[in-house]
C-alpha cells in the first residue's frame, strides 16, 4: 500500500487483525496478492473502506461471526497464500462473471467476481 492508504487504512486494517477483529473491506482499483505475504496493492485512484455502512456489509459481517475460528485458522496457516482456496468466497452472497461487470452501467455497483 501507498501514501496515506499505508498511514490511515493500512494501520487500522493491521490494528484490527493484530486484534483478531477481521474487518469488512471495501474496495475499489487495488490488487492482492500472496507474494511474500498477503499484499493489497494501490494505486493512486484507489479507495478502500472499513466496515462501510452499506447493505451487503450486514451479509459479510453474519458470515464472519460464523467463521471465526476457521479465518483465524486460515490466517494461522496462511491459506491465502494458496491460489486455489476459494475459503474467501461465502457461499451466500451472488457472485458475477467478469464479463457481467464490463456490461454493467452502473460503476458504484459491488460484486464478487466468480
Amino acid at each position: 500500500m501507498w501514501d496515506n492508504f499505508t498511514f490511515v487504512q493500512g494501520l487500522k486494517i493491521k490494528k484490527a487483525l493484530q486484534s483478531s477483529i477481521y474487518p469488512i473491506l471495501f474496495a475499489r482499483r487495488i490488487s492482492a496478492t500472496s507474494f511474500q505475504g498477503l499484499s493489497l496493492t494501490t494505486r493512486y485512484d484507489s479507495s478502500i473502506d472499513l466496515n462501510p455502512s452499506i447493505s451487503p456489509t450486514s451479509t459479510l459481517q453474519e458470515w464472519r461471526s460464523s467463521n471465526t475460528v476457521a479465518i483465524h485458522n486460515a490466517l494461522r496457516t496462511k491459506e491465502f497464500q494458496d491460489p486455489l482456496s476459494l475459503f474467501a468466497n461465502p457461499k451466500d452472497i451472488q457472485t458475477t462473471t467478469i464479463s457481467e461487470v464490463a456490461a454493467t452501467k452502473n460503476e458504484e455497483d459491488i460484486h464478487l467476481l466468480d
